[in-house]
């Protein structure tokens, strides 16, 4: 094992960006594909030995998979990289593996080099909206099946919990509904008319977790309370603290850090 290299931060690389920082990397696998590293002597070949290296598995968790992968984010139309199914026609509850089309490698090679090809940023996004698929560096490596091969990493997604919180806390599956036991029964006005479909999810995703246990819905740990909270628009943040009367600190501009902070300290009060 070793480091082929480290991002630099404060923020992870948007998009497509990744790409650059695949390319070095990518063209050293190459060179050891074809023809291959000739190695004048190692330890146990003093005579020299030829060295043929392949990149296997790409194991990332669910949203660096995506980037550096090239296909879209987990809310977008074409949401899987796995299968053809859709957010309009399947939904993210269709289980039933057995109907799933496959995606394959041709076809997601095919997709990605239209995009590549592309001589705007409309041209781009639009093949991009039609196919949820974008260029990677990775495709330039003619054994890679991208479509196969880009895996989920165990240790975030099983032992760290992140699947739970991808479909529970970001996708909103499988909430509890505490209408009847609820710890707090949260009653909200109508939704103003300038809200929009996706201001109205972030409204009922957090009615249901203000309305459940705090110890179910928010982490015991204050840093990951906001964080998760920070998930959710303005809009929808806005409306829920002014209708359960958060108090806010005395400025002349909210941000959204303050309406979160507002509102995980209202539900400790009311917890």
């Amino acid at each position: 094992m070793f480091l082929a290299g480290v991002i630099l931060g404060p923020k992870e690389p948007p998009l497509t960006t990744l790409n650059h920082y695949l390319t070095p990397l990518v063209n050293e696998f190459i060179d050891f594909w074809n023809p291959g590293v000739w190695f004048s002597r190692t330890f146990n070949r003093p005579e020299g030995r030829l060295v043929l290296a392949a990149l296997v598995l790409v194991v990332c968790y669910l949203l660096a998979a995506r980037k550096a992968a090239g296909f879209a984010s987990c809310k977008h139309e074409h949401f899987c990289s796995v299968c053809h199914c859709t957010r309009s026609q399947h939904g993210y509850n269709n289980t039933n593996y057995h109907a799933w089309k496959r995606r394959t490698n041709a076809e997601h090679r095919e997709a990605a080099q239209k995009y590549h090809d592309a001589i705007s940023d409309k041209e781009q996004s639009s093949q991009f909206e039609r196919t949820g698929l974008r260029w990677s560096e990775l495709l330039r490596l003619p054994y890679f099946d991208i479509a196969r091969c880009v895996i989920v990493d165990s240790m975030h997604n099983l032992f760290l919990g992140l699947i739970k919180e991808h479909f529970t806390g970001i996708l909103g599956i499988g909430l509890p509904a505490y209408h009847e036991t609820a710890v707090i029964t949260l009653v909200l006005g109508p939704l103003p008319s300038d809200l929009s479909q996706n201001d109205a999810k972030g409204v009922r995703k957090l009615k249901a977790w203000l309305e459940a246990p705090a110890s179910i819905t928010f982490s015991p740990i204050r840093e990951k309370a906001l964080k998760k909270l920070a998930g959710v628009n303005l809009n929808a943040l806005r409306f829920v603290c002014e209708q359960v009367n958060c108090t806010l600190p005395v400025k002349s501009k909210y941000t959204k850090a303050d309406y979160v902070q507002s509102l995980l300290d209202w539900v400790s009060i009311e917890s």
